[in-house]
């Protein structure tokens, strides 16, 4: 459970089909380290996915993902480990396990250091594509310009207005009207089963 990079590196060149090999619960590697390794690293993460790239998608036998187990078991997870499951399987966000929780109900719930960045990876549908296209418009601009500079900061507030406050309130509110109506309760079928709506039934 404590396995270094190095020890995880050597495993892997000396017996590469290791990187699948499942436990009793259908666990991979990428689950157990995700679930049981204390020094939870980026490098340790990418060792396993380079071997294996569809390790990120396997569920186990309780319908875990390799990121449902990092939210669920992982009291002090860290945003740059989410990322690197997105990464790989960006779907994963969306995938909810058995009982019908998302990763982004695990991580509510569970996560003691959960901070906005966390639940914006995993409810942004294409977590950071709206953040690198205004990156790039940074770069374009000439920012010694004023004009240009003010004209960049109204607009990527404009959109982050629209596309995080007023689009996600309205789908939110009809997500839960739906429910309403429809007598549905989370998990069986409520708004956190809708894309990109997180809902949590406490």
């Amino acid at each position: 459970p404590q396995a270094t990079d190095e020890q995880v590196r050597d495993v892997l060149a000396a017996y590469p089909p290791a990187v699948e090999h499942a436990d009793e619960h259908g666990y991979w590697p990428l689950h157990l380290l995700c679930r049981y390794n204390a020094e939870l690293t980026v490098r340790k993460m990418r060792l396993l996915l380079t071997a294996k790239p569809e390790a990120a998608a396997h569920a186990a036998d309780d319908g875990l993902t390799p990121l449902h187990v990092c939210c669920r078991y992982r009291i002090n997870v860290r945003a740059r480990v989410l990322a690197q499951l997105l990464d790989a399987y960006p779907a994963g966000a969306e995938r909810a396990s058995k009982e019908g929780w998302l990763p982004a109900h695990y991580l509510a719930r569970y996560c003691a250091n959960l901070d906005f960045d966390m639940l914006a990876l995993l409810l942004t549908p294409y977590y950071n594509l709206s953040a690198w296209v205004f990156v790039l418009g940074f770069a374009l601009i000439d920012r010694a310009d004023e004009y240009q500079l003010v004209q960049f900061i109204v607009a990527a507030k404009a959109f982050t207005f629209l596309s995080s406050g007023v689009v996600s309130g309205f789908w939110g509110g009809a997500a839960l009207y739906a429910c309403v109506v429809e007598d549905t309760f989370v998990p069986s079928g409520g708004p956190a089963h809708r894309p990109h709506v997180c809902a949590y039934d406490g």
